[in-house]
């Protein structure tokens, strides 16, 4: 049974994924990127005896950028994400106020300090969306900051670009005309296990149907896109000219504000 309060705000045990997916610090990097791929996720807890971390596709961006190609390492020798703490019982809303002011991952604990689950922002915003009525402006939060690189682009210069900037994703053009986007998530599913050289050009392995909104779009239009589509980002638009993105993160900071 949901629970819910009078805000909308459901208990993070409603919407969490139970038993998340880990490896221990001895699996190797690559082992990481297979078992993401794999279960289709963006992170990936890492556990030992005493600690754990959260390994994310911006690490392996890092990585791969660094190298040239992504390095025999042991999960131990790899920089990980912090993350904070919620309890089954959190309020989504508490949860998601965490998130954004300490601007980490999410796991969720029992009182007797027992690793139950993740609460991803895809689901924070999914359990926002659902239960509450609020229709925000997203102007505060879209980022005006957009990157382009044309088609014949290669995947080197995609992933030094988005490294450099600290992005997720940039947008692929053919002269003027925007022709796709090309995300982390690409970079994991359609490059790292593929064997795919990155000397190829980004247009081949691009997200082709480039979903967007206009600039006067409101929260709940956009989560809906997103969700529905099952995407993370949407560039936003503005006669015609991609002019920001906005990401899930960005939805559940402005749902919450």
């Amino acid at each position: 049974m949901v629970t819910t309060d009078v805000e909308g705000s459901k208990k993070v045990r409603d919407c969490m994924t139970a038993n998340p997916v880990y490896l221990d610090n001895y699996s190797t990097l690559q082992k990481a990127i297979d078992i993401m791929v794999k279960h289709r996720v963006g992170k990936l807890i890492v556990k030992d005896a005493s600690s754990s971390g959260i390994l994310t596709e911006r690490e392996i961006l890092h990585y791969l950028n660094q190298f040239g190609a992504i390095p025999d390492m042991k999960l131990y020798e790899v920089t990980l994400r912090k993350f904070s703490k919620v309890s089954p019982d959190t309020s989504v809303i508490e949860a998601s106020k965490t998130m954004v002011s300490s601007k980490t991952r999410l796991l969720v604990y029992t009182d007797a300090n027992e690793l139950v689950g993740i609460i991803t922002t895809s689901d924070l915003l999914r359990a926002l969306f659902s239960s509450s009525d609020r229709d925000p402006s997203l102007e505060g939060v879209i980022s005006r900051n957009v990157f382009t690189l044309e088609s014949y682009a290669t995947i080197a210069d995609a992933v030094r670009l988005m490294e450099n900037k600290r992005i997720g994703s940039v947008v692929v053009t053919v002269g003027k005309m925007y022709d796709g986007i090309f995300t982390e998530r690409d970079l994991l599913s359609k490059i790292l296990t593929q064997n795919i050289g990155l000397t190829e050009e980004i247009c081949k392995y691009c997200s082709w149907f480039l979903l967007s909104a206009r600039e006067e779009v409101r929260a709940r239009d956009a989560a809906e896109l997103m969700l529905t589509n099952k995407i993370k980002r949407l560039p936003i638009t503005h006669n015609g000219e991609i002019v920001g993105i906005v990401t899930a993160r960005d939805l559940v900071e402005a749902f919450i504000s």
